[in-house]
This record gives C-alpha cells, sequence and structure tokens, in this order.
C-alpha cells in the first residue's frame, strides 16, 4: 500500500487514482481553492488570468488538493472531493435556473406592458379591422414575439416605434407601428404589416371594413 503523503507540499507523490479531472476545483474554483488550501486559484480575480484558471484548476485540482491539504486516507479523499463537485453543479444549476426566470421575468414584463398600450391596441384593432390582412392571416389574429419596442419623449410629446410578430390560421408576419402622443391623447402615425413569405408592406391605415 503506498504511504499516504498528502499534505507534503509540491514534493509530494500524488497516487495515480488522484489524477484525474476535478469538477469541485473547475465549477468554484477560488471558493474551492480555499476550502483545498490551493490559493493559486486566487488567481482567478486576475483579469485575464481568470479565463483559463477554472481549466487549469481541473485538470490539476485534485492533485494540487492532494499535496496541499492532509486527508485521512485515498476514500477520505474521494469523498470530499465528490461532496464539492456535487455543491458545484447544485450552484452552478441554481443559477442557470435563476438566470432564465429573470430574463422570463423581464420579457414578461414587457410584453405586458407593450400589449397593455394604447399604440398597440390601436394598432391591432386596424390589423383586425383590414380585409387584406384577414384573408392573408385569418380571423383569429394573435400577437407574438415584441423585436422591438422604444419610446422617445421630446417636448410634452411621446413617439412610440413597436414591431411585433402576429399570426392566425392562415398566415403569420410582422406587424410595425408607430404612434405619436400628444395632448394626452395617442394617434397612429403608421401601421403596417409585412406577411412572411411576402415583399408586399400591406397599409393598415387604408382598406378597412
Amino acid at each position: 500500500m503506498n504511504e499516504n503523503l498528502s499534505g507534503h507540499g509540491p514534493a509530494a507523490s500524488v497516487p495515480e487514482e488522484v489524477k484525474r479531472w476535478s469538477w469541485g476545483a473547475f465549477l468554484l474554483s477560488w471558493i474551492w481553492g480555499i476550502g483545498n488550501n490551493t490559493w493559486i486559484a486566487l488567481l482567478c480575480f486576475v483579469p485575464f488570468v481568470n479565463l483559463v484558471m477554472p481549466f487549469v484548476l481541473g485538470a490539476n485540482g485534485n492533485e494540487f488538493a492532494w499535496r496541499n491539504r492532509r486527508w485521512e486516507s485515498l476514500e477520505h479523499f474521494h469523498k470530499v472531493q465528490k461532496a464539492w463537485a456535487v455543491a458545484g453543479v447544485a450552484i452552478v444549476l441554481t443559477l442557470s435556473v435563476g438566470s432564465v426566470a429573470l430574463i422570463g421575468g423581464v420579457v414578461s414584463a414587457i410584453y405586458s406592458t407593450v400589449t397593455a398600450s394604447e399604440p398597440y391596441k390601436l394598432a391591432i384593432a386596424q390589423l383586425r379591422g383590414n380585409t387584406e390582412a384577414q384573408a392573408l392571416l385569418g380571423n383569429d389574429v394573435k400577437s407574438g414575439w415584441i423585436s422591438n419596442t422604444s419610446y422617445d419623449q421630446t417636448d410634452g410629446k411621446v413617439d412610440a416605434v413597436i414591431d411585433v410578430s402576429v399570426s392566425g390560421s392562415k398566415g403569420s408576419g410582422q406587424l410595425h407601428i408607430t404612434a405619436k402622443k400628444t395632448n394626452s391623447k395617442w394617434w397612429l402615425t403608421a401601421c403596417q404589416l409585412q406577411v412572411d413569405g411576402q415583399d408586399k408592406r400591406i397599409d393598415l391605415m387604408e382598406n378597412k371594413i
């Protein structure tokens, strides 16, 4: 049986079973480094170096940990490093889910705000009341992805631009809306439908039922 030389520094021999990828070191970098007396992991705070350090730690972390900290046995070492790996995966998954939820919340808030706005309601009314649009999209038109929205306020007047996808049982397209607000009242300055697969833009300000 090989002698346990863990914690003896750079000169300590490392068992072959230790020489493998460390997910705990890769995912938790400097946090793992502090917990394993591996201070080189603090280079993760150095600009540019931090781009490669997680990979350095992933490839060499187990060896660093074996040399820099005293372990009761090889089994003890593997048990602790497995716990670090599980913690790393759990934290990454939690952060990922949280980020997705945050982005989803922001998108949902933007969508709700735009679809509740007066320019949007006026444009949808124009769309649903246009015979040509009905023939191409169908009578059951619904809005989808909002690709652009902006509001510019100057001298008490507000200019709005909204681009939103729309679809129905017969087809889909992009709705381009520009509107202006003066004296607390909104009115459309342009409302056009670009049907998918066609070059022509339909002016929804005309040809109403």
